[in-house]
């Protein structure tokens, strides 16, 4: 079954002191020399960082950034945090044995799932998931994880959950993913490009062709299979993208932003109350100079954010009114003030 309702038109790093108190304004709390995505759970946030070479996984907590101990990457690494059985915090994350630094190469990468435990014990891999086939955008919750795969000969990847300490014998569980009709026709091709899962919910960021570039943010019940989208937007020459995808206090928020404007969407957060499925949005902070390119919510008002400037060299952009290169800003902003839209 599937349930539609269309979002309304409208050097290493360095931490920045310890972490902002919960009432606190918005704050920038580090800055990254390339662009990444980030995910949080229990306080702790992940991401890739750059050290001049090679991007290392690397966590903050405590108001402290620290790299782990991780074989290093030649592109951001695919990464989510959340609970183990007992609730600790653990890690997943791609290793790629063939990469090309590229959005649209998951049919050409070669990519293994591993997880790693924030309370010690070393990387496993995730053997119940990985094959010959690419596999990509991991996300776990208490023991499952869900991930998307892709294999040569297929147009688009396929949706998975299954147990990380499952053996090879036990096939994962399939789930719905990229659509295979929108507006009424066939669609064509399609990514996925970012899974995030709390309990039997799943929520994506998938990508497909269908009278053009759509992207759509799906939310998918891993128990019964049924998916409801719930937000659409055309992808032109404005880069029109969504990012973040991430649960937070009842709510499932996500970020909107564009590189060179236009759509009928307005950029800024966007968030879901799972219990009635009211939609509200809220302006990005000012102290964001360009686009949100990671985003992750940690309370119904509240989000981790990193912007970029994708369009220049090196993604971070250029010091006001200077040709000299800036960092990326991770803030963190709170309260964020939502505003409701109407169906």
């Amino acid at each position: 079954m599937t349930r539609r309702r269309a979002l309304p038109v409208l050097p290493l790093l360095i931490a920045l002191g310890a972490s902002a108190p919960a009432s606190a304004a918005d704050t920038v709390v580090a800055q990254l020399p390339r662009p990444s995505k980030i995910r949080t759970y229990a306080g702790v946030q992940v991401f890739s960082l750059f050290d001049g070479s090679a991007y290392r996984l690397a966590i903050r907590r405590n108001g402290a950034v620290e790299p782990l101990a991780v074989a290093p990457s030649r592109a951001p690494f695919d990464v989510d945090i959340g609970p183990d059985r007992q609730g600790r915090p653990e890690l997943v994350y791609t290793r790629c044995k063939v990469e090309i630094p590229s959005e649209e190469t998951n049919l050409n990468r070669r990519c293994d799932l591993y997880v790693l435990s924030l309370a010690g014990g070393g990387e496993r891999p995730v053997r119940g998931a990985n094959t010959a086939a690419n596999e990509f955008a991991p996300t776990l919750w208490k023991g499952r994880i869900a991930f998307a795969r892709a294999a040569k000969g297929r147009d688009r990847p396929v949706v998975y959950t299954t147990d990380p300490g499952a053996p090879r014998s036990r096939p994962a569980q399939r789930l719905p993913g990229v659509p295979s009709r929108a507006r009424g026709q066939r669609a064509i091709g399609g990514s996925v490009d970012e899974l995030e899962l709390q309990g039997n919910r799943l929520a994506q960021i998938v990508s497909f062709v269908a009278e053009g570039q759509l992207s759509d943010v799906r939310l998918v019940d891993t128990s019964d299979r049924s998916t409801q989208r719930l937000a659409r937007v055309g992808v032109g020459e404005g880069g029109q993208f969504f990012t973040g995808v991430g649960f937070a206090d009842g709510y499932l928020a996500w970020a909107f932003s564009w590189v060179a404007g236009g759509g009928e969407l307005v950029p800024g957060v966007y968030r879901d109350r799972l219990s009635t499925g009211e939609l509200a949005r809220a302006a990005f902070p000012r102290l964001l100079s360009f686009q949100v390119v990671g985003f992750a919510p940690f309370a119904a008002n509240g989000a981790y954010m990193i912007d970029a400037d994708l369009p220049t060299d090196g993604g971070c952009g250029e010091l006001q009114g200077t040709p000299m290169p800036r960092e990326c800003q991770l803030v963190r902003a709170t309260p964020l003030r939502f505003t409701p839209l109407r169906d």
